[in-house]
């Protein structure tokens, strides 16, 4: 009923219906900043063809909107346009939408089909946030760039092959996707965004694209089902990658391949350890650099010699304080038994500390370095 609406130079500005399915009249060109946000009782639209705009908050929570076809004359939907329609399962994007909003499907749980299409340049800042219905979306070779978080928490998001055409990735783009297994990302890329991949659980293996300089903190943290993983040889790797990367055996970096013992999160500090010198760590997080040295040294990794200097310095003066550490993980012990930093007044501290940590193994090297004193 035309009293329903508002409707002032070919803008909807307000709805005053019951819900229900509705009829947007013939000549409306755009619907206005949250016309019908929070409408619960609305279950389908009708929108006319002529309709250009989609403003923001349009739909905001309409969360029994099931159904709506938007007309090919659409140009723009804009920021948080369907942000919490829980009930829509299915949105075609006409042809003319160049640019999805921020948030504009954000939290549309029940969302299983998502038509995006040729033409499109870019998906803005968690446009798909939450969908945790999606199990597949294909980017069209028209897409420049993906904002921050644009597919985050879409839990049962299983695969995503992004175009080359795609010069731009926001960071936490598939954070917490927990049933991602397959992703491809464009081979030109220059760096992989913090938590890119954060919590990706079923994520078992995952290259690196060649061109890619920097893997900042978190781009794979939480990747419990994480096995293995290729990085370039000189990629800049933040010492927070690999946190929680539990499972994650291999490291391939250029023509080398090395094996992970990563015990404690260990994984993003060998890697750093490369490039950081010990005095740049803050205190609390010494003693997890120097097991990163160590399984770097133990794999044979190539590193600067004063940058190597500084590491066996420092081990050497903390020595005392580093014997916890060194009996509770092998490769810093071997370290120490190797540069013979232990002198024989300490075997017998060391090997106090394996009797009370219950650690054979360790007493064992203790005892043979002792005996060679």
């Amino acid at each position: 009923m035309s009293e329903d609406f508002v409707i002032k130079n070919g803008v909807l500005t307000a709805y005053r219906g019951a819900g229900g399915p509705v009829v947007i009249p013939e000549g409306v060109t755009r619907i206005g900043r949250g016309t019908f946000s929070h409408c619960a009782k609305l279950t389908h639209v009708s929108l006319p063809e002529g309709l250009e705009e989609i403003g923001a908050d349009a739909f905001f929570r309409c969360h029994n909107l099931t159904d709506i076809d938007l007309p090919q004359s659409v140009r723009t939907i804009e920021q948080f346009a369907f942000y919490g329609c829980a009930g829509l399962t299915r949105v075609v994007i006409p042809k003319g939408v160049t640019r999805l909003g921020e948030l504009a499907f954000s939290d549309c749980a029940g969302l299983t089909y998502v038509g995006l299409p040729e033409g499109l340049l870019e998906i803005d800042n968690f446009a798909f946030n939450g969908c945790a219905s999606l199990t597949a979306v294909s980017i069209p070779a028209s897409v420049k760039k993906l904002g921050d978080g644009a597919f985050s928490s879409c839990v049962c998001l299983t695969e995503m092959e992004i175009p080359e055409t795609v010069e731009q990735m926001g960071w936490g783009m598939f954070s917490g996707c927990k049933a991602l297994t397959r992703v491809s990302v464009p081979k030109h890329l220059t760096k992989i965004g913090q938590s890119t991949f954060r919590d990706c659980a079923s994520l078992i293996e995952f290259r690196v694209p060649p061109g890619v300089t920097e893997l900042e903190k978190g781009a794979f943290a939480g990747c419990k089902g994480l096995r293995s993983v290729a990085i370039p040889r000189n990629a800049c790797v933040d010492k927070e990658v690999f946190v929680g990367c539990v499972r994650l055996a291999s490291l391939e970096m250029g023509d080398r391949a090395i094996a992970i013992t990563n015990r404690e999160d260990s994984a993003g500090f060998e890697l750093a350890a490369l490039r950081v010198p010990i005095g740049e760590w803050k205190a609390k997080e010494k003693p997890a650099a120097v097991r990163g040295f160590a399984l770097a040294r133990q794999a044979g990794m190539e590193m600067e010699e004063a940058l190597q200097a500084g590491y066996l310095s420092y081990i050497r003066r903390q020595r005392k304080r580093l014997y916890p550490l060194a009996v509770g993980h092998e490769e810093v012990l071997r370290l120490m038994i190797a540069e013979k930093m232990i002198p024989k007044k300490d075997v017998s501290l060391l090997l106090d500390e394996a009797e009370a940590r219950q650690n054979a193994a360790a007493k064992a090297l203790i005892l043979e370095y002792g005996r060679k004193l």
